[in-house]
């Protein structure tokens, strides 16, 4: 019978009226996570990016540990700009 679970519908194969899962498609399946584990696990962890564990999740606000507020910040200004490069010359100044 199908369960319901934060609003979704949950139900077996079977009751799809779908074939039983395939062992070799789930194998083929498990091989290419371990190929993409063993990848991740090969980069530093210094230079690994956040992968979220909420693939398709609706409930993505439950990371607590999750900051995304500065992902998407614009770049800061240089600190000390002396060239002028990126200065905007007033109405009395010429530009070179």
């Amino acid at each position: 019978m199908a369960e319901y679970y934060k609003g979704r519908k949950f139900s077996s194969r079977e009751e799809l009226g779908l074939p039983p899962r395939d062992p070799e498609r789930d194998a083929e399946i498990a091989a290419g996570w371990a190929e993409f584990n063993a990848r991740r696990e090969a980069v530093p962890p210094e230079k690994r990016i956040h992968l979220s564990s909420r693939f398709g999740d609706e409930d993505w606000n439950d990371d607590a540990d999750w900051d995304d507020s500065t992902r998407y910040a614009p770049p800061a200004p240089p600190a000390d700009d002396s060239s002028g490069q990126h200065r905007i010359p007033t109405d009395g100044e010429q530009r070179q």
